[in-house]
């Protein structure tokens, strides 16, 4: 069985805004309690951010807000060219994108919001609990079958993922392969829902999403994950919790990072500001199963 759960309590930092009345002029205060601002989210965290959208909205009602749901690679898109101002999304730069960067000298302010996981996850009757990185690089870079790992697996399971287009795809990549060449075929299906649904309805898939997509949802089990860190130590199979994620003890941490086209006291700024240190937004993320950007820590053995 596993170590025992540590449980986490979380006091969040309150985040004091700064006065208008004594540190803006008028005019630049009106430009960012009033306005428009339209920012671009990640398909991939949309359903975690939707809520704080709502918060913001109510706590600046004189700005016109909109936003967008879009592909991560959209997203990258829309802020490296200029065309947004602000955007929401759950991965790291890929090469392109950072080449681009370097080669105009491209910088963009960033604001982490929350940090979520990379999981795999299957039906409720899948004959298997607990999983090995390392072995899971092999399974898939290589000739190997999953069944020479796992005997009590009696199929050869289908990885499924969101399309190759999504930050879901972009993570598995980067923080599960690692630069590996993916030898074994993942099935792409178009959004969060359709690879939720496909692993329900089929029994030997594997899906590939975030821990926000399925916590606390009967439907699935999240696979938990042995590896060796960075210490060479082996961390031993947890379940996929927060409070594992505060401790850097999952190998998949996912976070969710907020861009701006600058760092001035503009309504975009203050959007990033909000949704990544505002208290309500922050609790609302510990609530919800992830893990606040912006908090306190306080991690308590249960007994």
């Amino acid at each position: 069985m596993m170590n025992k759960l540590i449980l986490l309590t979380i006091s969040v930092m309150l985040f004091l805004q700064i006065s208008c009345d004594n540190k803006f002029e008028k005019s630049e205060a009106d430009s960012i309690n009033a306005g428009e601002l339209t920012i671009y989210c990640d398909e991939a965290i949309y359903q975690a951010m939707d809520s704080t959208f709502k918060m913001y909205q109510s706590a600046y009602p004189n700005i016109n807000f909109d936003y967008k749901v879009v592909d991560a690679r959209e997203v990258m898109n829309m802020i490296l060219s200029g065309q947004a101002e602000a955007v929401i999304v759950s991965r790291n730069y890929l090469p392109d994108e950072d080449s681009l960067m370097t080669e105009f000298d491209v910088q963009r302010t960033e604001m982490i919001a929350a940090e979520d996981a990379l999981v795999f996850y299957v039906s409720r009757d899948f004959p298997l609990d607990t999983i090995n990185h390392e072995q899971l690089v092999e399974i898939l870079t290589t000739q190997k079958s999953f069944k020479e790992f796992y005997p009590q697996v009696s199929f050869e399971p289908e990885f499924v993922c969101n399309s190759r287009r999504s930050a879901e795809y972009a993570n598995f990549l980067e923080l599960v392969l690692g630069g590996n060449k993916l030898t074994k075929k993942v099935s792409l299906l178009n959004g969060v829902d359709s690879v939720k649904t496909y692993v329900y309805d089929n029994k030997n898939a594997i899906g590939i999403g975030y821990l926000s997509h399925v916590i606390r949802k009967a439907n699935w089990k999240v696979l938990r994950v042995s590896y060796i860190n960075k210490e060479g130590k082996r961390e031993p199979p947890q379940i996929v919790h927060q409070s594992y994620i505060v401790q850097n003890r999952y190998p998949y941490i996912v976070r969710y990072r907020v861009l701006i086209q600058e760092s001035t006291m503009s309504r975009a700024f203050w959007f990033a500001s909000y949704v990544s240190k505002e208290s309500i937004v922050q609790t609302y993320f510990k609530d919800l199963g992830i893990v606040p950007g912006f908090a306190q820590f306080k991690l308590i053995k249960q007994d």
